[in-house]
């Protein structure tokens, strides 16, 4: 039986001029064309619940079916997509039941066409280094960011290559290239039936993770002066763990401007550095330059610090996955279908919806009166 990664492999193996991060690149912007090509329509966890459960006859109400039938037709016309992210699959594997797990996958897989956004990690590292390349070479050199962070489903959690060491240079990187044309093409259900269920502990890590920040945020919060200081501290907090990231993509693109060969190791620069750039970063915000840019950090360091601010709003586990909804969508996608309370940060503390241009929705019925006009 021929193994699947072999059907493109004797043509990588003609081609090792084309390195492993040129190729996903040009994999990723592929599919950045069939994404913005339609409108984006980002749902969360709630909502495949809802669908899922029509496609299972089970439907609470017509309302549901109504808007399954809409999106669907709505992607088979070429008009409208559901892009997913990490936090769905986390979502999706804390459900112990296989039956209803795969079916929430199966609609997934019609309505997302196999296609996702990428994980905060590799998102806000792209998010980032657009920013540095911009500021040095200027924004009509650059791929709009928009373009830079759409993925298969099978990278959700971030890109990982096989890696066997006895294999010479160009045979490994042929290998590498083919097992990403096909692993680019699994399934979202085919993954979720290979995976099985999470492990226990799994369904309260999240909980876990928000009492550990609303500890913190007890011991160390202070007594901030205005929402701005708040929203400034969250900011650059939020960046802080990215400084290994800042010192890569600094020793890179001071490679690249010098015109000397990019390499990941022995290109890295200081971590003052990186300090630096974080702090041009926070000027920046500070002062309402950045405009829109490293979107998902100004997103998701906005919502912390809104809870932050409402002294009698503590973090619970499902805020963590919504905010890393909303950090996907917000910018990313055209709707944004969340619950009300999130809705009302977004929309009405934030003004995020304004910002983003993007709809912003907290119950079906809503979401179907904006989406029945891509109908026609």
């Amino acid at each position: 039986m021929t193994r699947p990664y072999a059907r493109t492999l004797a043509y990588h193996k003609l081609h090792p001029e084309v390195s492993l991060e040129r190729y996903v690149r040009a994999k990723v912007l592929e599919t950045a064309d069939r994404a913005l090509a339609r409108k984006r329509i980002y749902l969360d966890t709630r909502y495949w619940v809802a669908l899922r459960d029509v496609q299972l006859q089970r439907a609470r109400n017509a309302i549901d079916k109504e808007l399954l039938d809409t999106l669907i037709q709505l992607v088979r016309d070429g008009k409208a997509i559901c892009p997913i992210n990490a936090n769905l699959f986390a979502e999706l594997l804390k459900q112990r039941d296989e039956k209803t797990r795969l079916a929430t996958a199966q609609v997934i897989d019609e309505l997302s066409l196999g296609i996702g956004i990428q994980s905060e990690d590799e998102r806000v590292g792209t998010e980032i280094m657009h920013f540095l390349q911009r500021s040095l070479r200027g924004q009509d050199a650059l791929e709009p960011l928009e373009r830079l962070v759409w993925t298969s489903v099978s990278y959700l959690l971030g890109y990982t290559f096989p890696t066997i060491g006895i294999l010479p240079e160009g045979e490994m990187l042929a290998l590498q290239k083919s097992y990403t044309d096909d692993f680019w093409n699994i399934p979202f259900s085919e993954q979720i039936s290979m995976l099985g269920d999470a492990p226990v502990q799994f369904d309260g890590r999240w909980d876990r993770i928000a009492e550990n920040i609303n500890r913190e945020t007890e011991k160390y919060g202070g007594n901030p002066k205005s929402f701005k200081q708040v929203h400034v501290d969250e900011f650059v907090g939020f960046l802080d763990a990215f400084i290994p990231a800042m010192r890569q993509m600094i020793g890179r693109v001071t490679a690249q401007g010098m015109g000397l060969p990019v390499s990941e190791e022995g290109r890295l620069a200081s971590e003052e550095d990186a300090r630096i750039l974080l702090r041009i970063l926070r000027e920046a915000f500070r002062k309402n330059k950045l405009g829109t840019q490293l979107p998902s950090v100004v997103i998701k360091s906005g919502l912390y610090a809104a809870i932050r601010w409402n002294r009698g709003r503590q973090y619970k586990g499902n805020d963590l996955h919504d905010f890393g909804h909303a950090s996907a969508a917000l910018f990313y996608c055209d709707y944004f279908a969340t619950d009300s309370g999130l809705r009302h940060l977004v929309n009405d503390d934030l003004r995020y919806d304004q910002k983003y241009a993007v709809t912003v929705v907290d119950n079906a019925s809503a979401l179907l009166r904006e989406i029945r006009q891509l109908l026609n």
